[in-house]
């Protein structure tokens, strides 16, 4: 169990600017529980966005966290600071009895509020006997829900190749189960509009329940972007998988470099699937690649990383929005994505980058190649990349100034309501 030894007083100008009418003193704050479906510690988006809104709106409310991570002892002083308590919790799958303890230290902790974050059916949201979520519906304790991807209603929810008659009845349970969550749920929170609008034509009904909010860790101002006069290093970071498309990069790589020999390829980030990071290895052993393309896997040092980027490329499948493109825009890198999911929210086609269709390695090569030869559109788009994140509030604070927003609207409909 953590504790923080001091809960401070809200500033007066913090205090307005997160919408609250007076100032939250320490015995008053509202306890909020953060709960990840997926480890908080394993350099994925969802733990970061949980990370940031635990130590950013630890000023206004008293925050625990509930994720699945196996070892809490390499936890960042910062983080371990702004916390009340931790719960552990099953990941992926629920039983009875995980159920249970979950639901009486939830009831233990006194919690104002629940956040949960995860995909469309985390906490096995398709299955009520199981999930905590139906529990908590009947136990009247206020709720939220991010569901940071969900690119479509059945995305996740059974294996290639499933029988077409039990895709139908689970699809059917999962609708109805979702129905039932929704009726409850206080809001359910997109990381995009497109996102939303693919689960917003399942539920019309539920559509003031539903809304985008940008998950970023862009602060302060952006910086003054340097490019070099020739493009060398083509770079994407995220988590090596299937969906985040980096055998159609690599394909239009080894095209792209026929023209430009000079051109090298950094693939960074953890590498979880296994058996797909040693098919791109095979690929790359194959094509003589290994001097010109490089996985480093999990960054140490982002600095660096980001100040050999010439070019930067999201090849996603699907998404939510995708926080590595944020960042590089906001760095003025020169960037290329996918016409999926969010990216095009963040990307202004051919005004901040360029987009191309996913799953189509020639295209992205062609843009790679206009990118290399036309020195002024990589300026072009330099200049205007971080002031199209700013005009759509892809930052940190806006994040957190939604979310604390929501919180107080809620925890204030509470109040009223008792």
């Amino acid at each position: 169990m953590l504790r923080r030894p001091g809960l401070r007083t809200v500033p007066a100008h913090d205090a307005l600017f997160y919408g609250f009418d007076r100032l939250i003193s320490p015995m008053n704050q509202p306890r909020i529980l953060q709960v990840s479906g997926v480890p908080v510690f394993d350099l994925g988006g969802v733990g970061k966005v949980v990370q940031w809104l635990a130590g950013d709106l630890s000023k206004y409310y008293r925050i625990s966290l509930a994720s699945p991570d196996a070892e809490w002892s390499g936890m960042p002083e910062e983080l371990a600071s702004c916390l009340e308590n931790r719960i552990s919790i099953p990941h992926p799958d629920w039983n009875q009895p995980d159920k249970e303890r979950f639901l009486k230290q939830i009831k233990a902790g006194r919690h104002d509020l629940i956040h949960f974050h995860g995909g469309t059916f985390a906490f096995n949201a398709h299955l009520p006997w199981r999930s905590p979520l139906h529990r908590l519906c009947l136990a009247g304790v206020p709720w939220v829900f991010t569901n940071h991807c969900a690119p479509s209603f059945t995305e996740g929810l059974f294996p290639p190749r499933y029988p077409r008659a039990k895709k139908f009845l689970k699809s059917v349970l999962a609708w109805s189960s979702k129905c039932f969550l929704l009726a409850f749920c206080r809001q359910e929170v997109f990381a995009s509009d497109e996102n939303r609008a693919q689960i917003d034509r399942w539920f019309p009904w539920a559509k003031t329940k539903m809304r985008t909010i940008y998950n970023s860790g862009l602060e302060g101002s952006p910086p003054r972007s340097v490019l070099s006069p020739e493009v060398v290093t083509i770079a994407n970071l995220g988590h090596i998988g299937w969906r985040k498309g980096q055998h159609d990069l690599l394909s239009a790589f080894i095209l792209a470099r026929q023209k430009f020999s000079r051109l090298r390829l950094v693939l960074a980030g953890p590498q979880p699937d296994g058996d797909y990071v040693r098919r791109m290895r095979d690929e790359i052993s194959l094509r003589k690649l290994e001097a010109s393309v490089e996985m480093p896997g999990g960054l140490t040092n982002k600095t660096a990383f980001w100040q050999a980027v010439d070019i930067y490329v999201q090849p996603s499948l699907y998404e939510g929005a995708p926080m590595a493109l944020m960042e590089a825009l906001w760095l003025g890198k020169p960037a290329i994505g996918t016409r999926v999911s969010g990216i095009p929210e963040i990307i202004e086609d051919n005004v901040s980058g360029l987009l191309v269709a996913p799953g189509k390695p020639a295209e992205m090569a062609a843009a790679i190649e206009r990118l290399v030869v036309e020195s002024d559109t990589r300026r072009r788009f330099s200049e205007q990349a971080a002031a199209h994140i700013q005009a759509r509030g892809m930052t940190r604070k806006e994040m957190s100034r939604h979310y604390a927003d929501l919180y107080n609207r809620i925890l204030a409909k509470s109040r009223l309501d008792r």
